[in-house]
């Protein structure tokens, strides 16, 4: 398979965005989390709706929830929660990484609420938690780790 300049370049940028999370994750620098959420983001407006878009912003969202995790902008609570709810619509039903973006909607809409309390806004999230946990867990075969996983955080 070869691909046109645009993937290749699109394809260059995901890399440089993977690349910037691993050190961020080893070495816990702010700038590679910046960097990974700026290629994030580059990667996912050059690539057409699907599955890996989906995948890219998926990855954008779990960012946006470290940075808020280190610097607590309530910016990127909301950055994170609408990349991944666009995760979830992007990526069909029979695709495997749809229970994943899933999964991880539910534990942000959690700990939304554990950031702001069970407001109105925060009843709301713990209703959508449930339900996107839900279908989560009923995404994932019998026989599959990860239902275990997506059922404990159901609680």
């Amino acid at each position: 398979m070869t691909l046109n300049p645009v993937e290749l370049n699109t394809a260059s940028i995901c890399h440089a965005g993977f690349e910037s999370w691993r050190r961020f994750r080893e070495c816990g620098e702010t700038t590679d989390l910046e960097a990974a959420i700026q290629a994030y983001t580059e990667a996912a407006d050059a690539l057409d709706d699907g599955a890996d878009k989906g995948a890219i912003v998926g990855h954008l969202g779990v960012a946006f929830k470290s940075r808020f995790d280190r610097v607590h902008e309530l910016d990127d609570v909301y950055n994170a929660l609408s990349a991944l709810r666009r995760a979830v619509r992007l990526t069909p039903n029979d695709h495997n990484n749809k229970s994943v973006h899933l999964n991880q909607l539910g534990c942000m809409l959690l700990s939304f609420v554990r950031y702001f309390g069970p407001s109105h806004e925060g009843r709301d999230s713990i209703d959508e938690a449930v339900e996107v946990l839900r279908r989560a867990v009923n995404l994932v075969p019998e026989d599959d780790p990860l239902k275990y996983t997506y059922l404990s955080n159901l609680g």
